[in-house]
């Protein structure tokens, strides 16, 4: 190399600096860990919605998942309610779910198996999302050594939200009111955050603070063609 000219093997010092250090990463990246995600058939969606959550948290760890129980997964993450079919195929005891609504139970029953099971769909979901939670602290690739067994009932049974609509909302076109994105994402925020109750109040002006009569904006009069939002 001595006899290359200075140009050509400052060169091809860089490019094998750049193919060590590349080797180097692989090497040291961890091994990609199957999981299998399970749900019982006809999951309600609520279970749906949770298994999400975790689906997302294991792959910001760079795990892939799968919908399906198999063989050569390393991890398995089975939701559902006590007495559904894919839960009891499993051997051991597992803590007693609680039997008040939206309770949960996370239960680790080996190196490669976490089950989270609820009282009720709400309640899966909820273990879910703690799962989910607990994944996003995990250090390293040992997820199931790192996640807590738990269980858990609502001290609250009713957890609510109040908002207020604004005519604004509804007036414009562009209003939150009539955006199916923005009633989605609302609702999604409060199930991740454990409420269950939405209390909507208003409408009210933003601007002059009145409340109009709200039911011209969610019922329609044959009568009285000419009040309200109208049928569609």
């Amino acid at each position: 190399m001595n006899t290359l000219p200075g140009s050509i093997r400052h060169h091809l010092i860089r490019l094998l600096t750049i193919a060590m250090c590349l080797l180097s990463m692989a090497k040291a990246a961890p091994k990609s860990q199957p999981v299998s995600l399970v749900l019982p058939e006809g999951a309600a969606p609520q279970m749906k919605f949770g298994a999400e959550e975790i689906r997302r948290a294991l792959e910001a760890k760079g795990l892939k998942t799968s919908a399906a129980a198999t063989p050569s997964a390393e991890i398995e993450i089975l939701i559902g309610q006590p007495g559904d079919a894919h839960l009891r195929r499993l051997e051991g005891n597992r803590p007693t779910v609680p039997q008040s609504p939206e309770s949960y139970v996370i239960s680790v029953s080996s190196r490669k198996r976490i089950v989270v099971e609820g009282s009720d769909p709400t309640g899966a979901m909820y273990g879910a999302f703690d799962l989910a939670e607990q994944i996003g602290w995990v250090k390293g690739s040992d997820i199931v050594g790192q996640v807590k067994p738990t269980t858990k009932s609502p001290f609250l049974e009713l957890r609510g939200i109040n908002m207020f609509l604004t005519t604004q909302d509804i007036d414009e076109p562009g209003g939150a009111f009539w955006s199916d994105e923005y009633w989605n994402g609302y609702l999604d925020m409060m199930a991740r955050d454990r409420y269950n109750l939405l209390d909507i109040h208003g409408p009210c002006d933003a601007v002059t603070l009145a409340f109009p009569n709200g039911f011209s904006y969610f019922v329609s009069l044959p009568d009285f063609p000419d009040v309200g939002v109208g049928p569609e």
